[in-house]
């Protein structure tokens, strides 16, 4: 695990247990990423990657292959306009797969990080209802 995802691992964990919040980490892929899950939201995952300079947080959407035919430019346009209807995050595409994303700075506080998990995984709902019309 690299020194930064350490110290976000050090800050959310003490920031959890000193506000009991029903979030939990774990560290899969040999200490690559965090993996953060909000209790009453099990299913949405928030995978948390760290550099000095930035904590990237990303819940996946879904997978290209999911978009229904002839709607993928809709869908496009759908996640263009959710950039900017849901606070702090962004729609994002990696390999095969669409990501809900949110950043902090390198060196937030447990508190900061929290903030941007849950309001990452509120985001992700809203998206995933707003952008159901275009899935198969």
């Amino acid at each position: 695990m690299t020194e930064s995802l350490q110290a976000v691992e050090q800050r959310l964990a003490e920031h959890i247990a000193a506000e009991a919040l029903a979030l939990t980490v774990e560290s899969p892929d040999e200490g690559e990423v965090l993996r953060v899950r909000l209790a009453e939201y099990e299913d949405l995952p928030v995978t948390v990657v760290a550099q000095p300079a930035e904590v990237l947080c990303m819940v996946p959407l879904f997978e290209r292959g999911e978009i229904a035919p002839g709607k993928e430019a809709e869908c496009m346009q759908a996640m263009l306009e959710l950039s900017t209807a849901l606070p702090l995050s962004f729609c994002a595409a990696y390999r095969s797969r669409y990501w809900l994303m949110g950043a902090v700075k390198g060196d937030a506080t447990g508190e900061e990080i929290a903030h941007e998990v849950i309001t990452l995984v509120h985001n992700t709902e809203d998206a995933v209802v707003r952008l159901a019309e275009y899935m198969q």
